[in-house]
């Protein structure tokens, strides 16, 4: 029985539909990351149950567990020379995994509900969206270090949720 069966045989029905789509999301990335370290680099798939599965995709054997006090958002951003992914949380939480280490670089929490994360093309900046408060936060992606955060209103004057944040890699802005 092959890894993948074996590991989707001992799963939920549930879980192992959010592993398969796991799968599926970070192959269609794989065109989106140029470097050929990427080929090699560990799999990450978001679990139902507040944890991070970290896969070798040649050994096809889980490398590491991760298990946190909250959830995590189904996005995985990762540099381009693959050496780190970049995951948030509704939470607020922001986790910056080394995939060479196989360990939690760093971890932040910088909002009580973050919508949604971007890295800059350069990997140099992350831009988180939130809805409580309703912000924009702009950091370094090296240490999470702040650079600005920008209090987002409506044209009334309220306070106004950030549903989503992208990055704009023609522009090179977000």
């Amino acid at each position: 029985m092959s890894f993948l069966n074996k590991l989707l045989t001992a799963a939920t029905v549930r879980r192992s539909l959010r592993l398969l789509l796991g799968i599926l999301l970070f192959a269609s990335s794989l065109p989106l990351l140029a470097s050929a370290k990427l080929h090699t680099a560990p799999i990450l798939i978001v679990d139902t149950e507040q944890q991070l599965i970290m896969l070798d995709p040649q050994a096809q054997s889980i490398l590491k567990t991760f298990q946190f006090d909250f959830p995590l958002h189904q996005k995985i951003l990762h540099s381009k020379d693959g050496q780190f992914a970049y995951l948030s949380s509704p939470e607020g939480w922001l986790i910056q995994l080394d995939l060479q280490a196989h360990e939690i670089r760093q971890k932040r929490r910088v909002a009580q509900q973050t919508t949604g994360i971007a890295l800059s093309v350069d990997d140099r900046y992350l831009m988180v969206a939130n809805s409580s408060p309703c912000s924009l936060i702009a950091l370094h992606a090296e240490d999470f270090s702040l650079i600005r955060t920008l209090d987002v209103k409506d044209k009334n004057g309220k306070a106004s949720a950030v549903a989503a944040i992208y990055s704009a890699p023609a522009r090179k802005s977000f």
